[in-house]
């Protein structure tokens, strides 16, 4: 007779729901930066639907001032109070 699954680790449809509908944007993207995932929010916040973005490159999706945040370490770090990389001044 085979034991139940542990109640410690939730069901695949919990993450994926944990995933679409959290407070904020999440995307996955491949090692080409393409987009394989997009949860719910981040779709809803730029007004487009999954066909719409999953495939293309995130720099296709994204505005230009997304773009330059995405693309630049020191940006994205000195806009969120984190530690700077090296090299950035």
């Amino acid at each position: 007779m085979s034991e139940p699954p542990p109640d410690d680790q939730p069901p695949e449809e919990t993450l994926d729901d944990l995933y679409d509908h959290a407070p904020c944007g999440y995307v996955t993207l491949d090692s080409r930066l393409r987009v394989v995932r997009i949860n719910a929010t981040l779709l809803s916040w730029l007004g487009v639907g999954k066909a719409d973005v999953v495939g293309r490159k995130i720099q296709d999706v994204l505005t230009l001032a997304g773009r330059i945040f995405f693309r630049d370490p020191c940006v994205a770090a000195s806009s969120q109070g984190g530690r700077r990389p090296a090299g950035c001044h």
